[in-house]
């Protein structure tokens, strides 16, 4: 397994630093991207990345290092603090980030309409929260977006879980 970890969390706080410890001790290749020292820009929503510079994101800034990433590993955990029972504004914006992996057209699939992806990838994706969420939401939510993603959502849990997470990514 190859893992990629998307920190948006403090990256010398103790219970994110032990989480990593624990994620990363099994893994074949791994990569660790702390995203507090980035300069990433919110997405505007501007469709660029899908209909002019198909698969680029218009904004110029650290991003092109995580987008970059996506491609070389397998497992993506994203590690988040929360905020209103959710995850917080930074992994959202990372999130947000990943349009330029879909096209801008849809398709009918199982009964859904579904973004078409852009390339052949298959992430495996996993939600690692800090702090209080509502994890039916949480969950409901994540699968939605991994769906849209063409991608397979290993599970949403709290970092107090370390250990039934390292279960289900390996």
């Amino acid at each position: 397994m190859s893992l990629l970890i998307i920190n948006t969390s403090l990256e010398n706080d103790a219970e994110t630093q032990n989480a990593i410890e624990k994620l990363t001790e099994n893994a074949e290749k791994y990569k660790i991207i702390n995203t507090s020292e980035l300069n990433i820009s919110h997405c505007t929503g501007c469709c660029t990345c899908m209909l002019d510079t198909p698969g680029k994101c218009l904004l110029n800034d650290d991003y092109k290092e995580i987008f970059a990433s996506l491609f070389n590993y397998d497992t993506i955990v994203f590690i988040s603090d929360t905020s209103f029972d959710f995850i917080n504004h930074k992994t959202i914006n990372i999130i947000q980030r990943m349009f330029p992996l879909v096209t801008v057209f849809s398709a009918f699939e199982n009964g859904k309409i579904l973004h078409i992806p852009r390339y052949d990838l298959t992430l495996r994706l996993a939600l690692l929260y800090k702090g209080s969420a509502n994890e039916e939401v949480l969950t409901k939510w994540f699968e939605k977006y991994a769906e849209h993603f063409s991608s397979i959502p290993i599970g949403v849990f709290s970092i107090n879980n370390i250990e039934e997470v390292n279960k289900c990514i390996s």
